[in-house]
């Protein structure tokens, strides 16, 4: 009895040593696995920053080029004399007569029929100023 007793008491204890042991390495490799994640997060983190280091560089470099640019053509036409041209207004081309006495009668109608000036300048799609003034005149 005393061998099984001691041969069982070995095997306690090698089981608990074994425990012991799984339960060391499952805590040290939990450990290492949130190291590698800090790692990897910092590393993510310094990636985004090289990233957005970048970009201003590259805008700063565009904004300097296009300064620049505009210099050289500031300097380009400050070296130009200055020619001054006189442009020609070119009357709006009119409606026809026979349109507009056809849309100041419609203005008119509706203005009878208890149409506001809201109203008519929606149906019309002309502008209220337009419609008041057409109202004004014609209804003297």
């Amino acid at each position: 009895m005393k061998k099984e007793q001691v041969i069982s008491e070995t095997e306690e204890y090698l089981n608990r040593k074994s425990n012991e042991k799984i339960m060391e390495f499952e805590e040290y490799s939990s450990q290492v696995i949130e190291k590698i994640e800090r790692n990897h997060e910092e590393v993510v983190f310094m990636y985004q920053m090289l990233s957005d280091k970048e970009d201003e560089w590259k805008n700063y470099i565009s904004n300097s080029k296009k300064k620049e640019k505009n210099m050289k053509s500031a300097k380009k036409m400050e070296q130009k004399p200055v020619k001054q041209s006189v442009k020609r207004e070119e009357p709006a081309p009119d409606k026809d007569k026979k349109e507009i006495n056809a849309l100041n009668e419609q203005m008119i109608e509706l203005h009878h029929q208890g149409k506001s000036v809201l109203e008519i300048s929606k149906i019309l799609h002309v502008g209220q100023g337009e419609v008041q003034l057409i109202l004004s005149l014609y209804d003297k």
